[in-house]
């Protein structure tokens, strides 16, 4: 494993913070944003990332590709969006008015809305933003990059429950875990394919010695 860069380390959990944030504003500007779902996932796998760094192959280019495109969504978020995000954005908005509205109600709209606005920035954020990052950075390991794959899909469960507990309650958990496996099946193809044209690679799965590692690290 290469040297862990320091100040790369430091942005990392720089980043963390700046999502903190990203949070605490999108929960303050209105009664329900569902950009906070998003947010929340990726601030998640930022956190893991800064966490568990010592378990990956080549950290430093896994943290600059992270940096490189999480400072992009960032900047959405935080009002410089580029035209995909806009267009991401107003289906966030639609869903969100939707929600407060109890269209269909509340229980059965607020799961769908929530995965819909997800999948949409997902999309915008992967076949986008990570493309585009993957071509800057050019050293980002395979397995690492396969690895960083258990941080994503328990960021959408730790998103949705975070969502469900702020507007719908936990009645609505269950609903809403149905959307998050085909949201997870869906962003980990948009990862897959993103990868193999940036590098001309195919993405493994996971590997059980990172997983093993991981679940030490956390303590399960």
């Amino acid at each position: 494993m290469a040297q862990i860069d320091g100040a790369l380390l430091a942005r990392t959990k720089e980043l963390d913070r700046l999502f903190d944030r990203a949070i605490v504003k999108l929960a303050g500007d209105s009664a329900l944003d569902l950009r906070i779902f998003f947010t929340m996932a990726h601030g998640y796998i930022t956190a893991n990332i800064a966490r568990c760094i010592g378990l990956f192959n080549n950290p430093n280019a896994l943290m600059r590709l992270n940096d490189c495109f999480a400072s992009e969504y960032l900047k959405a978020v935080n009002g410089a969006p580029h035209n995909d995000w806009n267009r991401a954005f107003r289906v966030c908005r639609a869903e969100s008015d939707a929600v407060l509205s109890g269209f269909i109600g509340l229980l059965f709209v607020g799961p769908v809305a929530a995965e819909a606005c997800g999948a949409c920035m997902a999309s915008v954020h992967i076949k986008r933003d990570l493309k585009d990052a993957l071509a800057k950075v050019r050293d980002v390991d395979p397995q690492d990059y396969g690895n960083v794959l258990i941080f994503v899909m328990e960021g959408n469960l730790y998103a949705e429950s975070q969502l469900r507990g702020r507007t719908l309650g936990a009645a609505a958990f269950s609903v809403g875990q149905l959307f998050i496996k085909r949201l997870n099946l869906d962003v980990k193809q948009w990862r897959n394919d993103v990868y193999k044209q940036a590098y001309g690679k195919d993405v493994p799965e996971p590997s059980a010695a990172f997983a093993t590692s991981y679940r030490r690290l956390k303590g399960t």
